[in-house]
């Protein structure tokens, strides 16, 4: 059983008691959303170190994380709006990984 939504912006809690409920799912799902994406940027790290990888390669993993990582970002923040969920610090850390892991692929690029 589901329903499709295509307004969110109308959805509303039925029951305010389970508000609390609602907020602890939705944290689980924005930590799971989450740690799927800095999980490959940390095997991605990995890649970098080693040199018989590509940095076409890279650049190419980079970008696909970069990608999710943009729709992962948007789904929050229309959360955020949506259920006053405030996900920016754990995007912010996140975002942090993934700019540290395109500084080390440049460096690395500009080594070669």
């Amino acid at each position: 059983m589901g329903a499709k939504t295509f307004r969110w912006s109308r959805l509303r809690l039925v029951n305010p008691e389970s508000s609390s409920l609602i907020l602890k799912n939705i944290e689980q799902n924005l930590i799971k959303d989450l740690e799927a994406i800095e999980t490959k940027i940390r095997v991605l790290r990995d890649l970098n170190l080693n040199p018989e990888i590509s940095i076409k390669r890279l650049k190419r993993k980079y970008t696909v994380l970069s990608g999710r990582f943009k729709v992962t970002k948007t789904k929050w923040m229309s959360a955020r709006k949506l259920w006053s969920f405030d996900a920016e610090k754990q995007l912010k850390r996140t975002y942090n990984l993934l700019i540290g892991t395109r500084r080390a692929i440049i460096e690395r690029e500009s080594s070669v």
